[in-house]
């Protein structure tokens, strides 16, 4: 499944369709990262509680999931939006019983090349299938999720991406998901 914003409209862009331009950028330009990243936590909403939901059995009886914002998704799915620069929030189903041959990276804004060469150094698959197999959780659940994580509107990713991703972890059971950053 993939669940992605249409236009940058949705996206709380200017009237013209065109996500809203950073503070001293320039159009086409790219900013610089200290700035950039500046930016971006001004932004952050600060959150009103920090969840914490702890275990209530022992990880040997536990189902994990995989959410990533590294920007990995099945190679038969569609990219995300590297050109909508931050504007897309969208997210990829990726299926837990997956080779790792049959996923990617669509990120720009971190080198993955070590990624490209393991995909289990940013969504690591085959070391929670090792860890089924040596009986410390209890296994995967049928699928996991893939974000990219350059995301200028966090609030609309709280909003709109992270209550379905967490729907569909409840829906198939998960006990404890890990969570890798991109």
């Amino acid at each position: 499944m993939t669940n992605h914003p249409a236009t940058p409209q949705t996206h709380g862009a200017g009237s013209a369709g065109v996500p809203p331009a950073e503070p001293g950028v320039s159009p086409g330009s790219v900013p610089d990262p200290v700035i950039r990243y500046a930016s971006t936590l001004e932004r952050t909403p600060e959150p009103t509680q920090a969840p914490w939901a702890p275990l209530t059995k022992p990880l040997n009886q536990c189902r994990f999931s995989l959410v990533t914002t590294g920007g990995v998704h099945p190679k038969t799915s569609e990219p995300f939006d590297i050109t909508n620069d931050g504007y897309d929030w969208s997210f990829r189903e990726i299926p837990l019983d997956a080779k790792t041959r049959t996923l990617m990276v669509t990120h720009n804004h971190y080198d993955h090349a070590h990624v490209d060469r393991d995909i289990n150094a940013m969504f690591p698959i085959d070391r929670f299938r090792e860890l089924t197999k040596e009986g410390v959780i209890a296994g995967l659940t049928a699928r996991g999720f893939g974000v990219y994580g350059y995301i200028r509107d966090p609030e609309a990713l709280a909003r709109e991406t992270a209550p379905k991703i967490a729907d569909a972890l409840k829906q198939d059971g998960a006990d404890a998901v890990f969570l890798t950053p991109g």
